[in-house]
């Protein structure tokens, strides 16, 4: 195998642990490449068509849970945009969020010279 050919294989895990997980959360994909290791190491076990079996249950997700393994708790991507709740955040915790602590050296359009947030 070449190394452009592993780097395609390595992109492709990626890509089935993002769907396997859920696409739409941070944590999703960390969640899918631990269910595809899991389930490649014990199918390897039993199996030599384990690929076959790993792509059904890849097909399976894909069709019923659309979202991904992780439930957000909500039925689809447009229930959680539309019923979604934002919090007012204090001043404190928007000078928080900020960066900080850093001296400006040359004036950015996003940053002016003695901005504070």
């Amino acid at each position: 195998m070449t190394r452009q050919q592993g780097a395609v294989v390595r992109l492709v895990l990626m890509c089935v642990a993002w769907v396997i997980g859920g696409m739409f959360t941070f944590v999703g994909p960390i969640v899918g490449a631990f269910v595809y290791e899991l389930a490649n190491h014990f199918l390897i076990q039993y199996t030599q068509d384990w690929q076959v079996v790993l792509g059904v249950v890849l097909l399976a997700i894909v069709l019923l849970r659309p979202d991904g393994l992780l439930y957000l708790g909500v039925p689809n991507i447009v229930a959680l945009r539309t019923n979604t709740r934002f919090l007012r955040i204090s001043n404190a915790g928007l000078r928080e969020s900020h960066v900080h602590d850093v001296q400006i050296t040359e004036e950015a359009l996003n940053y002016p010279v003695g901005y504070t947030p």
